[in-house]
């Protein structure tokens, strides 16, 4: 996969502050301290996207640096603790890339705070504007488990606050004329699940909500007003994608 769009131009003032050789780690979190939030939030062996991601971190930003220009160069002397280069990848536009350069955008977002620390990461963050802070918090606070690890002052920088929706809640909010099912999935035939609903104009309004109550599984719901051609459709396209042994059925 490639992560980010080559050919990025970067000021030159970017360029020299990235460029120091031997560049100190300004982080404040400890290598333990940070290997064990790497492997909790990107296990070396999952089924599941994070680990894809951690495979490719471990190549990308534990090698040699990349030079001056290249596609990795900010977020790879972000993850060290460079001031310019988090302002340059906490800005980048591919914050409000579709596909996969928002989501590796916001992955990386995730990475960069359990690197530096709070206490860091909260302190570049704090230059930024609202926007961009509030941008960034919608990328971490819904894959930080708030259950198991605090990072307040960084959460104190925006308003953001991801609530998981219970199944009542999303049938008060899209109301009660829906038809809908649960499927596990992997991310990779969930991605062309996706991909396929996006190019049927039949399924425009069919939502698909990702990690409803555990990773892998989704909810999947179409308005009850399509015609039954269209869900027995839709019910085959969820089956083969999905590779259920149990019939799916929107009810």
């Amino acid at each position: 996969m490639n992560f980010r769009r080559t050919g990025l131009a970067f000021g030159v003032a970017y360029v020299l502050a990235f460029t120091v050789i031997g560049m100190p780690l300004l982080t404040a979190a400890t290598p333990p301290e940070f290997q064990k939030l790497y492997d909790y939030y990107f296990p070396k062996r999952g089924e599941y996207l994070n680990t894809f991601y951690r495979r490719n971190f471990d190549m990308t930003l534990f090698g040699a640096a990349p030079k001056p220009r290249e596609e990795r160069h900010p977020v790879y002397f972000a993850f060290r603790g460079n001031a310019e280069a988090f302002h340059a990848f906490v800005n980048h536009r591919d914050r409000e890339g579709a596909g996969e350069f928002g989501e590796t955008w916001t992955y990386e977002c995730l990475l960069l705070l359990l690197r530096l620390g709070d206490d860091r990461f909260a302190e570049l963050l704090a230059k930024e504007d609202r926007k961009t802070r509030e941008v960034v918090g919608m990328a971490i606070d819904s894959q930080v488990d708030w259950t198991k690890h605090q990072f307040p002052k960084t959460r104190a920088l925006y308003s953001y606050r991801w609530i998981p929706l219970s199944k009542q809640e999303m049938k008060q909010r899209h109301g009660p004329a829906t038809v809908e099912v649960e499927v596990k999935i992997s991310p990779d035939d969930l991605g062309r699940l996706e991909a396929a609903l996006a190019t049927d104009t039949r399924f425009s309004d069919v939502l698909v909500y990702r990690n409803h109550g555990a990773k892998g599984v989704v909810l999947i719901k179409a308005p009850q007003a399509l015609p039954k051609k269209d869900i027995a459709d839709l019910q085959n396209m969820i089956q083969r994608q999905s590779h259920s042994k149990i019939p799916v059925i929107l009810r």
